[in-house]
């Protein structure tokens, strides 16, 4: 818990909103001066997205209380990434028009030290996983080439509200990322978290 919010959501999701939040005035200016009229905002979010369910984002676990804590580390990740995805696209709906374009990215499977678990569970599924995943897992350097071509790639300039893959590649949205009406009451929520700030 970070100021009374889940850790990973206030983390992953509304510290990442609000700071992109404070900068689109300098977004806007920045798009006005760029040959191609554009300023880009990259969302990291997670292949993780694809574990989340509906209602993709359970809107009482975004607080502690005692539907956050029924809720495993696992799944609140997963939920978190979701909220990263929905943030992006309503982004780039709400902002196109300024020359501001968001897109998603899900870099790739890498191995981090940031990977904890809080309950004991989640910590032996972890364990678990990384023992399958150090066959399947590439570095951090690799992990960034996703999110370095959606940045500096004009063809990605022209994908406002794109969803980019392993390796730099353009993937269609389908449920489990993209839901208009979730995306426009995160934004709200999002808003009504960021007042007095």
């Amino acid at each position: 818990m970070a100021n009374g919010y889940d850790l990973q959501f206030g983390t992953n999701v509304l510290g990442h909103a609000h700071l992109t939040l404070c900068l689109i005035s300098e977004l806007e200016a920045g798009a006005k001066s760029s040959p191609d009229g554009k300023a880009r905002v990259v969302n990291t979010s997670s292949i993780a997205t694809y574990f989340n369910t509906a209602p993709w984002i359970r809107w009482g676990t975004l607080r502690d209380g005692p539907e956050r804590r029924a809720m495993s580390t696992r799944a609140l990740y997963c939920q978190s990434k979701f909220g990263n995805l929905a943030f992006s696209n309503e982004l780039a709906r709400r902002y196109a028009d300024y020359g501001i374009i968001s897109n998603a990215v899900n870099p790739v499977m890498h191995f981090t030290r940031g990977r904890q678990s809080q309950d004991r569970i989640g910590a032996l599924c972890v364990t678990l996983t990384a023992m399958v995943l150090l066959f399947v897992q590439y570095s951090p350097d690799m992990g960034a080439l996703t999110q370095l071509m959606v940045g500096t790639s004009p063809k990605a300039a022209d994908a406002n509200g794109g969803w980019f893959i392993p390796w730099a590649r353009q993937y269609y949205h389908e449920g489990e990322t993209q839901n208009h009406e979730v995306e426009v009451k995160l934004w709200d929520w999002i808003a009504e978290q960021r007042k007095g700030h």
